[in-house]
């Protein structure tokens, strides 16, 4: 089972969008050149994360 598997099981349909945002943003990551960009990205993923734990901790 992946990881994203197992979120989707336990979440069920909610956060299906948020979850491919945070997928793209990682091959994004994996695809840009600068070390800077990366790290941007990944800021980018972290906040993504925590946003879609707050909403999910709220419904």
């Amino acid at each position: 089972m992946t990881p994203e598997s197992f979120l989707l099981k336990e979440r069920g349909d909610k956060g299906v969008g948020s979850l491919q945002q945070i997928q793209q943003k990682w091959t994004d990551m994996h695809e840009a050149y600068s070390l800077n960009k990366k790290v941007q990205i990944l800021l980018e993923i972290c906040k993504g994360i925590y946003q879609s734990m707050s909403a999910n901790a709220n419904s």
